[in-house]
């Protein structure tokens, strides 16, 4: 709990950094309809990242958006935050 970075990295399928995405991340605790949307913040050589926070601990559904162009990419990954 309390507040955190979260940090994506934009690659192509070469491996080369993505440096003109636009990367949104939607958080919300595992089974809860509330969402929180955060702005990631270009850092250079294709990472992203926003400042969070989390009220509790538990178990947490984390949603990159990524876009670029025409083309909208979405990873969704969960993870369990601690006191």
């Amino acid at each position: 709990a309390g507040e955190n970075r979260l940090r994506v990295g934009v690659f192509d399928k070469q491996g080369r950094a993505m440096e003109d995405a636009s990367v949104e991340c939607v958080i919300n605790k595992c089974g809860d309809s509330t969402m929180k949307h955060y702005k990631c913040t270009h850092i250079g050589n294709g990472y992203y990242q926003t400042a969070l926070s989390f009220d509790n601990a538990g178990c947490m559904e984390v949603k990159a958006n990524v876009s670029r162009a025409n083309d909208t990419l979405s990873y969704t990954n969960k993870v369990y935050i601690e006191k």
